[in-house]
C-alpha cells in the first residue's frame, strides 16, 4: 500500500556522524532519555536578523525597519548606509521571488539521469507544503505555515525513532513540545529578532544563564558540521576508492547519468577541490541510494 510520505534522507548526513557518535556514548553510560533540539533553530533559537528586516520592508513598517537596522550595524560596527543599500537591494530581488510559485523546476543533480528527472519529486513537494526552495527570506506567514507543517515531523519522528531504536536511547525535543510551538506561532514575529538582535529569546532573555561572548558574538561560525566538505578534502583518498565504485556500480546504472559521474570520476581521481562541494554533496546522495538498493 502505497504511503504519502516525503522522506528526506539527506537533510541530516552531514550531521549524523556526530549525532550517532553522541548517541552511542549516550548509551554507554547507561542513559536511558536524552534531550535533543532538532526543532529548536524553528522556535526558541529562531530569528536571523534579515528575516525579520524582510518581514518588516515587506510590510512597510520602515521605521521599525530602521530602528532595528541602526542598532544591529551599531553592535557589529558596519556602515549603516552600506547595510541599509545591501538590505534594499536583496529585499528587492526577494520580493520578485515571493511572487514566483515555481515547482515547474527539474531537479539539479547533475548525476541523475532521466528516469530520475522524471519523478514527481516537485509535485510531491507541492503537495505537503514544502517551499520550492526559490526564496531565501522567511515572511511571518510562511514561517507559521512551516512551524506546524507535518512533513517536518514526519522526517524528524523517523530520524529520532530509527537512532533511538539503533543505540537503544529514548530521543524526546522539548523544543518540539506543543506548547513551545504553540507559544512561537503566536508571537509577534520581530520579536525573534527584537531590536535587530538575531536569536534574541536566547540572546535578550538568557543572559544570567549563557556566556556573554556567545550571546554577543553574532556572527555565524562553526555551524553544525559545516565543515564536512573539508573532511572529505582530507580523506578524499580513502573515500574515493569507493565512492566511485559505488557510483559506477550496476545498481545505480539506470538511475545516473554515466557520463556526468564519469566526468566527476575523472576530475577528482587524486584531489577533491573547494570548489567541488556542490558536486561531492549530489554524489553523496546517490551513495545513499546505492546503500538503500543494495539493502
Amino acid at each position: 500500500k502505497h504511503m504519502d510520505i516525503l522522506e528526506i534522507p539527506y537533510k541530516a548526513y552531514a550531521n549524523l556522524p556526530s549525532l550517532f557518535e553522541i548517541y552511542q556514548k549516550a548509551a554507554d553510560m547507561s542513559c536511558k532519555v536524552m534531550l535533543t533540539g532538532q526543532t529548536g533553530n524553528t522556535t526558541v533559537s529562531y530569528g536571523y536578523s534579515e528575516h525579520i528586516f524582510f518581514d518588516l520592508f515587506y510590510h512597510h513598517r520602515y521605521i521599525l525597519f530602521l530602528r532595528y537596522l541602526n542598532h544591529y550595524c551599531k553592535h557589529l560596527r558596519i556602515s549603516r548606509k552600506q547595510t541599509l543599500l545591501n538590505c534594499i537591494h536583496l529585499f528587492q530581488d526577494e520580493k520578485k521571488q515571493q511572487k514566483l510559485n515555481n515547482y515547474d523546476y527539474v531537479p539539479d543533480n547533475p548525476f541523475l539521469s532521466e528516469t530520475l528527472k522524471q519523478y514527481p519529486t516537485a509535485k510531491r513537494m507541492q503537495q505537503v507544503g514544502l517551499p520550492s526552495g526559490n526564496s531565501s527570506l522567511t515572511l511571518a506567514k510562511k514561517y507559521r505555515r512551516l512551524l506546524w507543517l507535518q512533513a517536518m515531523f514526519t522526517y524528524l519522528g523517523e530520524l529520532d525513532t530509527k537512532a533511538g531504536l539503533q543505540f537503544g536511547v529514548l530521543l524526546r525535543d522539548p523544543t518540539r513540545d506543543m506548547r513551545i510551538l504553540s507559544f512561537c506561532r503566536h508571537l509577534p514575529y520581530h520579536l525573534f529578532a527584537h531590536n535587530g538582535t538575531p536569536r534574541w529569546l536566547i540572546r535578550g532573555n538568557f543572559r544570567d544563564i549563557l556566556p556573554t561572548g556567545l550571546l554577543d558574538d553574532w556572527m555565524r561560525f562553526g555551524v553544525q558540521n559545516s565543515d564536512y566538505h573539508q573532511r572529505f578534502m582530507r580523506d578524499w583518498s580513502r573515500i574515493y576508492p569507493t565512492l566511485s565504485t559505488h557510483l559506477l556500480s550496476p545498481e545505480l546504472s539506470k538511475y545516473v547519468c554515466l557520463d556526468s559521474v564519469h566526468s566527476f570520476c575523472e576530475r577528482s581521481d587524486t584531489t577533491l577541490t573547494n570548489d567541488q562541494e556542490l558536486e561531492t554533496m549530489y554524489a553523496t546522495f546517490l551513495e545513499i541510494l546505492y546503500r538503500f538498493l543494495i539493502n
